[in-house]
């Protein structure tokens, strides 16, 4: 009898060509289906919540397939781990995908349809020092960062805007760009190293869905206003002229991780809220 599967996956985006499956390519989308498909001796197609680009990272991807399967529900990421790492010959030691939960869902469950916002997490170090462990998951940034500008910034981009001028070429031409983002949260830790200008910041996105790149560019646009290459309130002028130019820099993909997906509004509304109430109380 065939059965939905809700997937929840974790990955290192480092060696991916991004999520969706391309031929002759190694992809997250690819690798799991070939995975799943040897295990279960069948055809697989799985259905991902977001398309991530090459050497973007994810905390919680969401996915679902339609299978015919004899394991045990409770048993499937299990047994899809060990797959994972054998395949990936890193037996006994983490591969680059991780299933953290599998589950049984309706027949008429859509995963895209059921998810109602999402969060992206972007991570960044500033001034000299670099730590070589740090290199695929951080973008490193020269220049001191203002962050009380950042966040004055990061305000007036929250709301529902078409965010046409954040959007970069290459997606879908067709996507409404029209999008509501519900908070953009900026935390930093100073370090002992700070007399050489260090930060470790994280920037938090909340919103019901992106355009290709935009969350990579508005934090390249964050970190302009930061360094003051752009002025703090230029967002709203940024915002209408609806091209791509006006915007800042596009930020690598390394820095960035799909953190969470969200089935209620309601927790996603609460967390973002929170969250800034505790970026309030980072250091600037």
């Amino acid at each position: 009898m065939e059965q939905n599967i809700l997937l929840s996956i974790q990955y290192d985006g480092t060696n991916f060509s991004g999520w969706q499956r391309q031929p002759g390519i190694r992809t997250v989308q690819g690798t799991i289906e070939d995975v799943i498909g040897a295990v279960l001796n069948q055809d697989i197609k799985i259905r991902g919540v977001s398309r991530t680009d090459s050497g973007v990272h994810a905390h919680q991807q969401m996915a679902q397939f339609c299978a015919d399967i004899k394991i045990p529900i409770e048993k499937i990421a299990f047994v899809l781990n060990n797959a994972l790492a054998k395949n990936s010959g890193r037996h006994g030691l983490m591969p680059d995908i991780f299933i953290t939960a599998a589950q049984q869902v309706p027949l008429s469950f859509d995963v895209r349809g059921a998810v109602v916002g999402k969060k992206y997490s972007y991570f960044l170090e500033t001034g000299p020092m670099r730590e070589i462990t740090l290199r695929n998951s951080r973008y490193f940034v020269d220049e001191y960062l203002r962050l009380d500008k950042m966040r004055k910034a990061a305000k007036a981009l929250t709301g529902i805007h078409d965010f046409s001028s954040f959007k970069a070429a290459g997606g879908d031409p067709e996507q409404n760009p029209n999008k509501t983002i519900y908070g953009i949260n900026i935390f930093c830790t100073e370090s002992e190293k700070n007399k050489l200008g260090h930060q470790s910041i994280r920037m938090d996105f909340y919103g019901d869905s992106f355009l290709y790149k935009q969350v990579r560019i508005m934090t390249g646009t964050l970190i302009d206003v930061g360094v003051g290459k752009m002025p703090e309130n230029s967002i709203s002028k940024i915002l209408n002229a609806k091209e791509r130019q006006h915007a800042g820099h596009t930020a690598p993909p390394q820095g960035l991780v799909l953190e969470k997906m969200y089935f209620d509004k309601d927790s996603l509304l609460d967390e973002s809220r929170n969250e800034l109430m505790q970026s309030a109380y980072s250091d600037n």
